[in-house]
Formats: C-alpha cells, sequence, structure tokens
C-alpha cells in the first residue's frame, strides 16, 4: 500500500518540532499527488476537511492517516511530533513487512520448483537403475505411465507457479484474523482429491493410479495421500535447510 514518503514525514516532524501549526507543517510535504490537499491548506481549509477530501481521492488516500493525525493535532493544540513518530514506525513496519513477504515468496516459489523436480529426478533415477522398472516402461502400460508422468509434472509446475502468484498479491491483503487454512495433511489431501474426482465425473482409480506411479514409480506403493504429504513435509525441509546454509 502507496504512504506518504519518509522524507515528507521528516519534513513534518521537524516543522513540528519547532513549533510550527500542523498546518504549516503539512506544507512542507513536497509530494506532487498532495499538491491540492497542501494549496487547500495554504488557503485556510481546515486540516480535517482536506482529511475528508483526502478519502475520496484516489491520488491523495494514502495521506489520509497523516492528514487526520494533523487534524487532531490543530484541534488538541499537542501531540504532533508523537503522532509523525508513530507514522514513521509505521512506515518503517510496513517496509519490513513487505520485505519479509518477498522472502517468503522467494520460499514458496523454490519449494513449488522442487516438488516438480523432485519427482521427475527420482522416477528417472529409478528408471536407470532399477532393471525391472526398465522392462515396465518398455510396455505399452509403462509408456502410458511415463506419459502420466510427464503430464502431471507439467500440470504441477503450472499450477505451482500460478499458486504462489495467487498466494503472493493474498498476503499483500491477508487479514491476521481470518480463519486460518486447512492443515496440508493425508486427510485434508484425501478430502480434496475426493471432491476432485466426484467434480470430474470419473473412477477414482483413473485418477489415483496415474498419480501414483507419477509419485512413486510403481503401481504399487504406501497410501497415495500419505505419500504426498510425506513428499510434501520432505521437500519443505530440504527448502527450509538450504534457506538456512545460505543464510
Amino acid at each position: 500500500m502507496t504512504t506518504v514518503a519518509t522524507t515528507d514525514l521528516l519534513r513534518v516532524r521537524a516543522a513540528l518540532s519547532v513549533g510550527a501549526p500542523p498546518a504549516e507543517a503539512f506544507a512542507a510535504v513536497t509530494d506532487p499527488t498532495l499538491a491540492d490537499a497542501v494549496h487547500a491548506v495554504r488557503l485556510g481549509r481546515p486540516l480535517a476537511a482536506v482529511a475528508r477530501a483526502a478519502v475520496d481521492a484516489d491520488t491523495m488516500a494514502h495521506a489520509g492517516p497523516l492528514l487526520r493525525a494533523l487534524a487532531v493535532v490543530e484541534r488538541c493544540g499537542q501531540g504532533g511530533v508523537a503522532a509523525i513518530d508513530m507514522a514513521l514506525q509505521a512506515h518503517q513496519d510496513a517496509i519490513a513487512d513487505e520485505q519479509r513477504m518477498l522472502a517468503k515468496t522467494a520460499q514458496a516459489a523454490g519449494t513449488a520448483k522442487l516438488l516438480t523436480v523432485l519427482p521427475v529426478a527420482a522416477w528417472l533415477l529409478m528408471v536407470t537403475l532399477d532393471r525391472a522398472a526398465r522392462a515396465f516402461y518398455a510396455t505399452p502400460l509403462g509408456w502410458a505411465c511415463a506419459g502420466a508422468t510427464a503430464l502431471l509434472a507439467a500440470a504441477g509446475h503450472r499450477w505451482a507457479r500460478r499458486l504462489v502468484t495467487a498466494a503472493a498479491g493474498a498476503a499483500k491483503t491477508a487479514d491476521p484474523l481470518a480463519r486460518t487454512a486447512e492443515p496440508f495433511d493425508s486427510t485434508t489431501l484425501e478430502a480434496e482429491l475426493s471432491a476432485l474426482v466426484e467434480r470430474l465425473g470419473v473412477k477414482a482409480k483413473d485418477v489415483y493410479q496415474p498419480l501414483r506411479v507419477a509419485i512413486t514409480g510403481t503401481t504399487v506403493s504406501p497410501g497415495i495421500f500419505e505419500s504426498l504429504a510425506v513428499l510434501v513435509l520432505c521437500a519443505s525441509g530440504i527448502v527450509g535447510l538450504i534457506a538456512v546454509a545460505h543464510n
């Protein structure tokens, strides 16, 4: 979210600290998008009225909190420097939050790439080292499973990129009081995949079996939902270790 520049906040604080009235202090702002507000204040319009107008003006909405704070100071006659200090602290906190969000987004993007590459790499390694696996993939069924693996990997990569992009956008407007997301465990995965099968109107085995082969490389494995949950857990742990080692 756009805010008043730190340099302008410091100019307002400096003016208030030497005893300038709030209106005169606001006139020290140099942001060109606030030129109309500064002009109105210099003509004698009350800061409270300018603050109300800023709420309805897209170009001045970011100055609303500053104008309201100065309007309160104008009426109370004190507290101006403290109000600007709080605004500066809020501005610094917003920058820190944005940096943390960028770091988390980069970590999520790395996890998404790893989740795409790791199953394919494990499958290629198994086919290379296991003679029985090579024999299986030489059959028509094996070719079909290999094709399903490639399609799932490509679809997973595209879906993961879209998911990370959407998550980064949602993080900017996230509500800390909103209900938390469902846990990424085998129970949740089973419910989500079952709902997907029902929506698609296909048989469960037509979805689960190719997915099982894509994940484990075989047609017989532990529970598919447990395998997916473990895969995500391991990938997240690896990315976390990489991040720790990098730092």
